[in-house]
């Protein structure tokens, strides 16, 4: 499987983890706390282009209490990007791509 690399908003997600790590004893109680593993957000705070996937994302959209649209919007991605991060997203085999997208990012606008 291929990488597609994306722009996103990693500015945006790492200004706001060095904010959390001032709330938690360490890089692993946040990373606990956000259920992402240590190495993920390891990864995130020392990249310079850190890859993200559609469970990061839910995981980060549920520690801060933001539906999935929420976190999606505030790291820019685009839709290619989202769609790419659908296509290669486990939870997304168990259902046709357009549910799973219904599922996460809610219907399409009428």
């Amino acid at each position: 499987m291929s990488t597609a690399y994306y722009s996103w908003n990693v500015q945006a997600l790492v200004e706001w983890l060095k904010l959390e790590l001032n709330h938690h004893k360490s890089s692993r109680d946040l990373s606990t706390a956000l259920q992402v593993h240590p190495t993920i957000l390891s990864h995130w705070l020392q990249a310079s282009l850190p890859t993200i996937t559609l469970q990061d994302i839910r995981c980060i959209a549920q520690y801060r209490g933001w539906s999935v649209r929420q976190t999606l919007r505030w790291l820019e991605l685009q839709p290619a990007h989202v769609d790419a991060l659908i296509v290669a997203d486990p939870l997304a085999y168990r259902v046709s791509w357009s549910d799973a997208k219904a599922i996460w990012f809610g219907p399409p606008a009428a």
